[in-house]
């Protein structure tokens, strides 16, 4: 249960985060995406962890 609830947390999170970096797929090949993409996902890691909330980051 818990694992499920993690899951869809970090899915919809990462979803969110495309769509707050305002780029769009026909432009995922520019370095400025990835860039933007990963300071996001850097500063979303850190605020969670700093809400207490443990990460297991894969990439």
């Amino acid at each position: 249960m818990l694992k499920s609830i993690r899951k869809s947390i970090v899915i919809s999170s990462i979803t969110a985060l495309l769509l707050i970096s305002g780029q769009s797929a026909f432009a995922a090949d520019s370095p400025t995406f990835f860039y933007t993409l990963q300071q996001l996902l850097s500063r979303f890691h850190l605020n969670l962890l700093a809400a207490g909330v443990e990460v297991d980051v894969q990439l």
